[in-house]
């Protein structure tokens, strides 16, 4: 299959239009982004975000695409060359946005999901103008964003909060000492944890209240427990945007 540029400025533009309302954003530091858990589907070569800068000063923006991947129970950022953000750079005026195009050039895709991360540095304007400061040796960053980007294969949907239950393919530990508790993903697509919880007997511990983190497809991560279990625990989250917890299963020690 080719991918022409009308079609990625296309998929582009269906994307941008479906992203006028921010139901989901981060708003920090006066810069709001929205959406936050975008994806790039099997029939489709690109999707955007939108960055929107809320204060009264102009500020500069860089956005970079890191390939996203799970090592030794921990979160890694790697280069890659399979999407590109466009424009990699930015400036934005006060109470203005820009939309940012993450695009696939690329037809051929792996099966199953692909873990990225957008990367959204604001650059100080140190110089008269900033974006040349991109040349030097020491550019600091302000602030930085880092928005989840999963890619499917043909045949591979996202998981979402209405689809089959991930808690069907998670599985949990806990090391020797039982500080440390292991989740392993043994399905096909990512599971979001949120609202995380350990019950303990009778004692209930909160691992998070709000979102712990992400378990990748075929990857295990790790957490530090704020109190060291004194037995087997059951674990339950709410997973993937859904409201309701659900059992994930009793983690044994290793």
């Amino acid at each position: 299959m080719t991918i022409s540029l009308c079609d990625i400025l296309k998929a582009a533009a269906i994307g941008a239009s479906a992203l006028l309302l921010p139901l989901q954003s981060i708003l920090a530091a006066n810069v709001l982004v929205w959406p936050v858990d975008p994806v790039i589907e099997a029939d489709r070569p690109g999707t955007a975000i939108w960055l929107e800068n809320r204060s009264e000063t102009e500020s500069v923006f860089q956005a970079r695409v890191m390939r996203w991947v799970q090592t030794e129970g921990a979160d890694a950022h790697l280069p890659q060359e399979d999407i590109i953000a466009s424009p990699p750079i930015m400036r934005i005026a006060p109470q203005s946005r820009q939309l940012i195009r993450l695009v696939m050039p690329r037809s051929e895709r792996e099966a199953g999901e692909d873990a990225y991360r957008v990367l959204i540095d604001e650059i100080p304007a140190v110089k008269s103008n900033a974006a040349d400061s991109l040349d030097g040796s020491t550019v600091r960053f302000q602030m930085r964003y880092s928005i989840p980007l999963f890619v499917y294969g043909e045949g591979v949907k996202r998981t979402g909060a209405n689809t089959s239950p991930a808690s069907q393919v998670l599985s949990c530990t806990l090391n020797g000492d039982r500080t440390i508790i292991a989740i392993h993903n043994s399905g096909q697509t990512h599971a979001r944890l949120t609202r995380v919880s350990l019950q303990d007997g009778a004692a209930s511990t909160i691992l998070a209240e709000g979102l712990l983190g992400y378990v990748l497809p075929g990857r295990t991560r790790t957490w530090p427990l704020p109190d060291r279990m004194n037995g087997d625990v059951t674990l339950t989250a709410s997973l993937n945007g859904s409201e309701r917890q659900v059992t994930i299963g009793v983690c044994s020690s290793t």
